[in-house]
C-alpha cells in the first residue's frame, strides 16, 4: 500500500490504523508503531484490543510505547546519506528509528466552521458527523439517515 493511499484511508476513516498496518505489514517492510500512550491500541475495548495485539504481534509489528515523536527526517541523524526516519524521546532520550513509510494518526477534532457562518441565517439546520464529535464515517452516514427521516 502505498503511503498516500494509507494516509487517505485513515483520514477519511474508511479504514482504521489497525488495518492499513496490517495491509503494510504483509509486505516486505518492518512496522513498528510508536505510541506516546503506554500501551497501543487503548481506544478499543478490552476483548477487541486483545484480538488486534495479537493480529499485530503475529504478524510482526512492533510497538515503541511511551515516547514522544520529535521530529520526521529525511536525511541525516546517524542514518547516514538518504536517512530517512523518525526521531523520538523515551525516558529523557532521543532515538531514531529508520523508516520507508511513516503514517501519521494524531487524532481528530471537530470542525464546526461552517455551523458558526450559518448559525440563525436558517430556521432549520441540523448538524451531523465530525462537525459534531469526531467519529467514523458509519455514524455520519447513520446520522444523516436520521435527520433525513425528520425532514
Amino acid at each position: 500500500m502505498k503511503p498516500d493511499v494509507a494516509c487517505f484511508l485513515l483520514k477519511h476513516k474508511v479504514v482504521d490504523a489497525k488495518d492499513v498496518v496490517e495491509y503494510i505489514s504483509k509486505g516486505n517492510k518492518n512496522v513498528t508503531i510508536l505510541e506516546m500512550k503506554k500501551k497501543v491500541g487503548g481506544g478499543f475495548g478490552i476483548s477487541t484490543r486483545w484480538v488486534i495485539m495479537n493480529e499485530l504481534r503475529d504478524s510482526g509489528v512492533n510497538e515503541i510505547t511511551d515516547i514522544k515523536v520529535k521530529k520526521i527526517i529525511d536525511n541525516g541523524y546517524g542514518a547516514g546519506k538518504n536517512g530517512r526516519g523518525v526521531v523520538y524521546e523515551m525516558d529523557g532520550t532521543e532515538h531514531f528509528i529508520k523508516a520507508d513509510t511513516i503514517i501519521i494518526a494524531v487524532g481528530y477534532s471537530p470542525n464546526n466552521e461552517l455551523q458558526k457562518q450559518i448559525e440563525g441565517k436558517f430556521s432549520e439546520v441540523y448538524y451531523i458527523g465530525d462537525c459534531v464529535k469526531v467519529r467514523t464515517a458509519l455514524e455520519a452516514v447513520h446520522e444523516g439517515f436520521k435527520v433525513a427521516l425528520k425532514i
